[in-house]
């Protein structure tokens, strides 16, 4: 079962569209043996994307997809280039790019931010919602959005991940603690820039009626 195989690996991995969407379908199928039963699916973008829409398809729930950041990422996007060109650097100016970037950007720019206009503008007071994303790593951004969709009225809110890393305790962090997670190593889903599968990610997106966040 492709479940067991990712949740049995210790190393990064690239993961095709197909195993995604496979690891996803399971994801689903769990949400829909969660108690209390959820009313509803509300994805992260980007990474979340897939996700939600898969696990809701096979829950057989509606799903929303909000948008949250951290405002570190917004600002690294002009440098996507550089990251790309990075692959092929050796292994020492890799690792002294991504100590800069952490130093310079991730670290001073860790706080989270709303996309434009108002994500949360749907159908929230006394429902069940189910939080889906690719992964908990702080914590910080699963939160944010269980912060804003209990402010907003939720009856419960539960989170739903592909992996719970384990980089950083984000029980202690932030309170959270994945009600579901298939694995706990990050691997190179289809939505990251370096994987080869990234074109082909961003053709299903459009026809399954989704966008991205630029």
């Amino acid at each position: 079962m492709i479940v067991d195989r990712f949740a049995a690996l210790t190393v990064k991995e690239y993961v095709s569209v197909e195993e995604a969407v496979d690891l996803c379908r399971a994801m689903g199928e769990r949400i829909g043996q969660l108690s209390p039963p959820p009313d509803i699916v509300v994805g992260l973008a980007n990474g979340g994307i897939l996700p939600a829409a898969v696990a809701a398809q096979v829950a057989q729930l509606e799903c929303r997809v909000v948008r949250v950041r951290r405002k570190s990422t917004r600002i690294k996007r002009p440098f996507r280039f550089a990251a790309r060109v990075a692959r092929f650097s050796s292994r020492a100016l890799r690792r002294l790019l991504v100590r800069l970037v952490r130093a310079r950007i991730d670290r001073p720019f860790n706080q989270i931010e709303d996309g434009p206009g108002d994500d949360f503008n749907f159908d929230i007071q006394g429902r069940r919602i189910v939080i889906v994303d690719d992964c908990v790593d702080s914590g910080s951004s699963v939160a944010h959005v269980r912060s804003r969709l209990l402010a907003k009225g939720a009856a419960n809110v539960q989170v739903a991940v592909m992996c719970w890393a384990t980089k950083f305790d984000s029980q202690n962090l932030h309170g959270v603690e994945p009600d579901i997670h298939l694995h706990r190593i990050l691997h190179r889903y289809p939505w990251s820039l370096n994987n080869p599968e990234y074109a082909r990610f961003r053709k299903w997106i459009k026809a399954a009626g989704y966008d991205l966040w630029r």
